[in-house]
């Protein structure tokens, strides 16, 4: 009779989505029931929100779905539902729709599911992620489609939505704690400077900056750079589970308190010319002399050493500009090739700031001991003061321009960085007298001091 009755009900409800036939009074006939657990215990309208979690289910001979809701289907308590009298011999399958997850914003998530041949033995049994299927089903069976919570998205709190801040006093962003029934939880933000999502997990499209796994409420920032930010945070269970990202907020970070920014004066200041093979030594560009492609360049502000130095590299036929300079002096340096020697030396220019100056010329030759008188055979107390280490072509060398009296402070090249030109003299090339030690030339001037090759 209480099949009967069951079956009537059914009928009403729309039993086929559960189960296909009925056999009442029949012995050889089984049921299927099926419970949602939250959190361990049996689901209540206050436990579960009052959500509905959309179930599939599949028989022989049909298939359908239904829903674990506050309203038992099939069956008088809530979040249960049971299948009509089936043949022993059916197959039954069941699980629930996987669009139930934390990241999509459903406040619930899939744990697995468990079976018994009672509600009480489905409890003590393992929970596994695989849906139950029962083929050549014999006697009633119980699932429990286990859930838990998922952690709410929290919220950001500082700084402010829309404040603008100078970047002194921007120093950590905040935001809400959030609660979830598997514990500890962590938290991670995303920056961006455009609040453009995702579509499918909302995260930003183009972040500046993802965070890793923070314990706590609020992280502590420094230094952000000028300009507008958006960002969001979310929280991960101990479960592994991730709530969505919280509401996006925006902040813009300007100058330091208490300063102002100076105007820009314009420079139109420039300084060009051509680094080339200088074939008859001459040390000017004839014609017929080709540039030097590729050449490495180096450009030095004598009047401000806070300036760090300019590098570029010459085109396809050796030229090479330095533009957009403000007033001051300047020395411009040349990488020379390999097994070369320079004819024309390092540029000291002068710039009023609003007029260029063109013909800052490179020329270089291959090294021969016949060409340049005094390069010796090692010895760098030479007359002519280029020193050591030219035997061989070897450029292991690391003397430098040493102490000539006509052009002091070159310093050595141990180091091979800019560094070693902080005392650079002015005197003219071409009056060096008795230096000691031009020894490191192929180092000195081929790795233009810290140039490296």
């Amino acid at each position: 009779m209480e099949r009967i009755i069951r079956t009537a009900l059914a009928a009403l409800l729309g039993a086929p989505l559960i189960a296909a036939v009925a056999y009442a009074g029949t012995a050889s006939a089984a049921t299927v029931t099926i419970a949602k657990y939250v959190n361990g215990q049996q689901a209540t309208a206050a436990s579960a929100g009052s959500y509905s979690f959309p179930m599939q289910a599949s028989w022989t001979g049909g298939s359908g779905s239904f829903s674990l809701s506050p309203t038992g289907f099939n069956n008088p308590n809530p979040y249960q539902a049971t299948t009509n009298d089936m043949a022993t011999s059916t197959s039954y399958s069941v699980n629930e729709v996987a669009q139930t997850n934390c990241s999509s914003g459903f406040p619930f998530t899939l744990a697995g599911y468990s079976t018994g041949d009672s509600l009480a033995s489905a409890q003590t049994a393992q929970v596994s992620s695989t849906a139950p299927n029962f083929t050549n089903l014999q006697n009633d069976e119980y699932v429990i489609v286990w859930n838990t919570t998922c952690a709410p998205a929290p919220q950001p709190i500082s700084p402010a939505n829309g404040v603008s801040i100078p970047s002194d006093q921007l120093t950590s962003l905040s935001w809400t704690s959030v609660s979830d029934s598997a514990t500890p939880i962590q938290y991670f933000y995303e920056v961006s400077n455009s609040a453009t999502v995702n579509s499918n997990n909302g995260a930003f499209t183009s972040p500046v900056y993802q965070s890793g796994a923070i314990a706590s409420t609020s992280v502590s920032v420094s230094n952000i750079a000028t300009g507008t930010y958006y960002w969001h945070v979310r929280a991960q269970d101990a479960a592994g589970n991730y709530s969505p990202w919280g509401a996006i907020n925006s902040f813009t970070v300007t100058s330091p308190s208490g300063t102002t920014t100076p105007p820009t004066a314009t420079s139109t200041s420039s300084i060009s010319g051509t680094v080339f093979k200088d074939q008859n030594g001459n040390r000017q560009l004839d014609s017929g002399e080709q540039g030097i492609s590729g050449a490495q360049l180096v450009l030095l502000n004598l009047s401000d050493r806070s300036v760090q130095p300019q590098q570029l590299t010459a085109d396809a036929n050796g030229n090479y500009s330095f533009s957009n300079l403000p007033a001051g002096t300047y020395l411009v340096l040349a990488k020379l090739q390999q097994g070369d020697v320079p004819t024309v030396w390092p540029h000291v220019i002068h710039l009023d700031g609003t007029t260029s100056v063109t013909g800052q010329n490179f020329g270089e030759r291959a090294y021969s001991y016949n060409r340049f008188p005094g390069f010796g055979n090692g010895s760098h107390q030479s007359s002519n003061g280029f020193g050591n280490n030219f035997s061989n072509g070897s450029n292991t060398s690391s003397y430098g321009f040493g102490g000539g009296s006509q052009m002091p402070g070159f310093g050595t090249n141990n180091t091979n960085t800019m560094n070693n030109m902080p005392n650079m003299g002015y005197g003219s090339p071409f009056g060096m007298g008795s230096m000691n030690g031009m020894g490191g030339m192929m180092q000195g001037m081929q790795g233009m001091h810290g140039f490296t090759r």
